[in-house]
């Protein structure tokens, strides 16, 4: 499928060393001069995925110059450092994701997890790397042969989520910023759900032909706004059974025995750290109570 001037896909599991497949991940390429690459995967993509790729169509991996971070988590810029390995590539990202990708251990801060889980996860980071270039929202990013990207902001997922708009092709590589795929739209997983409401809207403001999401293939642009739309109404849908089951607990109850609940409701799995943004933001609207017991949290509905 063309998705626009000399843009390669680029695509493969990036957790399968964990025994699953789970998660399927899109990398993007686009060769003008040099090779621009969005976003690297974790520690194993670039030897399991983009190299051969690269290796396929002729393109040599000692010519990626720059890499481009839509955000900090583990699947996207995991192979930050084997990539630079190869290439000597910069890595450029939005200045709030610069400290979990120069601190790999900031992605535990206030998590509880297991020793195990921990160490695979951390093989799956690759080491940390310097970021050389911090990005901001209406940045212009030259990637040769007079062609650029405009940084367009769109956190919810994570702070400093971005996309990258390529004007002239009217291309949006859009990260995690949406889960979204041309016939589903499902899995939504954000932390602030205004900010994604509002990173959702600002994305239908732009004029697309494709849609580059992380995680399902390309959206063509004539199906971009029913899309949105559809990601609008789970958020409203995720508020909504929420509040039907709260209405049916009698006690306080834990985060994550109330995400089950909602996604033995929906036919979608939202993921928990969405599920606690939504009950904060019924908290703010005075509409759910959290009461904190021996540091963990509890809800009831007002």
């Amino acid at each position: 499928m063309y998705i626009g001037k000399n843009i390669h896909l680029i695509s493969g599991w990036w957790n399968e060393i964990e025994g699953n497949k789970n998660l399927f991940l899109f990398s993007h390429l686009i060769k003008e001069d040099n090779i621009t690459l969005i976003d690297t995967g974790s520690s194993i993509f670039p030897d399991g995925a983009i190299f051969p790729y690269m290796k396929s169509v002729d393109l040599n991996p000692k010519d990626i110059s720059l890499i481009l971070n839509t955000h900090g988590h583990i699947d996207h810029m995991g192979g930050n450092a084997r990539v630079q390995e190869i290439s000597g590539a910069k890595i450029a990202t939005h200045e709030l994701e610069v400290p979990n990708i120069e601190d790999h251990e900031l992605s535990f801060k206030n998590r509880t997890v297991s020793p195990e889980r921990k160490k695979q996860s951390l093989y799956l980071m690759g080491e940390s790397t310097g970021v050389d270039i911090v990005l901001h929202d209406g940045d212009y990013i030259d990637i040769g042969g007079e062609r650029r990207l405009k940084v367009v902001l769109t956190p919810g997922h994570s702070p400093g989520s971005i996309s990258f708009y390529d004007e002239e092709e009217k291309v949006l590589f859009s990260g995690d910023a949406v889960f979204l795929g041309e016939t589903v739209v499902k899995m939504p997983a954000y932390t602030d759900v205004d900010a994604y409401i509002g990173s959702i809207r600002r994305i239908g403001e732009l004029e697309l032909k494709f849609l580059l999401p992380s995680h399902y293939p390309p959206l063509r642009g004539s199906n971009v706004p029913s899309a949105l739309k559809r990601c609008l109404r789970l958020v409203k849908d995720i508020d909504e059974t929420l509040l039907t089951i709260l209405e049916k607990l009698s006690t306080p109850s834990k985060t994550s025995d109330i995400a089950l609940a909602v996604c033995s409701q929906l036919d979608y799995p939202p993921s928990p750290s969405t599920i606690e943004a939504h009950l904060i933001k019924l908290v703010n609207e005075s509409k759910v109570e959290q009461i904190i017991k021996n540091n963990d949290r509890f809800w009831k509905l007002k």
